[in-house]
């Protein structure tokens, strides 16, 4: 008796039928519910059971669901900033300020993850980052991570100076 496997267009048919359903819940009216209610600072979870669809169609990048959660989201934090910037001018309040100031980082020291120029210069701004970090201008994660990137340059420039000194006494000896 000649069996037939059905597996495979099971699952075509499944695949056709959530597509067509996804389809059918990404109108236009949808997408625009799911912008507004990110804009009104809906989970992606409280948005996908209240327009009826799985939260996986609007965290897969690329979907129409998941651009409109975006959009929604931005002009939420464009809202939120300009807000704070509004309450921190002409209400005066200090604590906006301080929250907008550390939330521009606008008091955080810039440093420079570029190649350092010397040995010298690399030590010298290791140092001015331990003293951010003293002077809580500079959070310790940010400067664990300059550190860190810096002492890797020096180590390998000891390396490269040693192998260089090495092979300069090595052509002094054969040259005898």
């Amino acid at each position: 008796m000649l069996q037939y496997d059905m597996s495979q267009e099971k699952k075509t048919i499944k695949k056709a039928l959530r597509q067509r359903k996804t389809n059918e819940t990404l109108t236009p009216e949808r997408l625009q519910i799911i912008e507004e209610m990110a804009y009104n600072g809906y989970t992606k979870t409280t948005v996908a059971k209240n327009v009826g669809m799985s939260l996986g169609n609007i965290q897969r990048k690329g979907t129409n669901a998941y651009e409109a959660y975006s959009v929604g989201r931005k002009r939420l934090e464009k809202k939120i900033l300009d807000d704070l910037i509004k309450r921190s001018n002409e209400d005066q309040s200090s604590t906006a300020t301080i929250f907008l100031a550390k939330k521009l980082k606008l008091f955080e020291e810039h440093f420079t993850t570029a190649k350092p120029k010397s040995i010298k210069e690399a030590i010298d701004r290791i140092a001015k980052i331990y003293i951010a970090v003293a002077q809580n201008e500079l959070n310790e994660e940010k400067a664990t991570h300059l550190v860190g990137y810096l002492e890797k340059y020096i180590k390998a420039y000891e390396v490269a100076e040693i192998e260089e000194r090495i092979s300069k006494l090595e052509e002094l000896l054969n040259e005898k």
